[in-house]
């Protein structure tokens, strides 16, 4: 790591053992303050009944559900993401080749987070698809033959701001 820092953010003739130890040191910091754990942002539940935050909407006259999971509870992002999860076998599944999903009342597909990252449809693994959007975001699941389908992504409880210099700014009446 001294040899990383030495190269990228220590001046030439520093020690870079002092950075070193102010890094481990914030890390550590961070570690106590979220129960030693570290965050995973939108790892897939393992199961139904042990995960935090999961909520299931099934697909009428499917057997699929569209899973929704927070990425992380402690963030203060608010992400969720879903994946569409096959209730018969109690597994998630890739989705078919004619769903489209998007932000509802909207025409834009929205893409997983898969294919953001160049992986084509065709090499997704059957359970590794998975869409991210904001907390609360209404969306919509189009098929062939069957009406829109729209759900709403739970809202996460929102952090108090850190100080008041982050608090939201009221608004003042126009006068002319």
């Amino acid at each position: 790591m001294e040899a990383f820092l030495t190269q990228y953010f220590v001046g030439e003739g520093e020690d870079p053992t002092r950075l070193r130890l102010q890094i481990e040191a914030r890390m550590d910091d961070n570690l106590q303050r979220d129960g030693n754990r570290i965050p995973r942002g939108g790892a897939k539940p393992e199961d139904l009944k042990s995960a935090e935050g999961v909520v299931l909407f099934p697909i009428p006259g499917s057997s699929l559900s569209i899973r929704a999971f927070p990425g992380d509870f402690h963030s203060r992002e608010g992400a969720y993401f879903f994946d569409v999860y096959d209730m018969k076998r109690r597994k998630p599944v890739k989705s078919r080749r004619e769903f489209r999903f998007t932000l509802a009342y909207s025409e834009e597909p929205l893409i997983s987070v898969e294919a953001a990252f160049g992986i084509s449809w065709e090499d997704i693994g059957e359970e590794h698809e998975k869409f991210a959007l904001q907390d609360g975001s209404a969306c919509c699941l189009h098929r062939p033959d069957a009406p829109p389908f729209l759900f709403q992504l739970p809202s996460l409880p929102k952090p108090a701001p850190i100080g008041p210099e982050f608090g939201f700014q009221q608004p003042v009446a126009f006068t002319l």
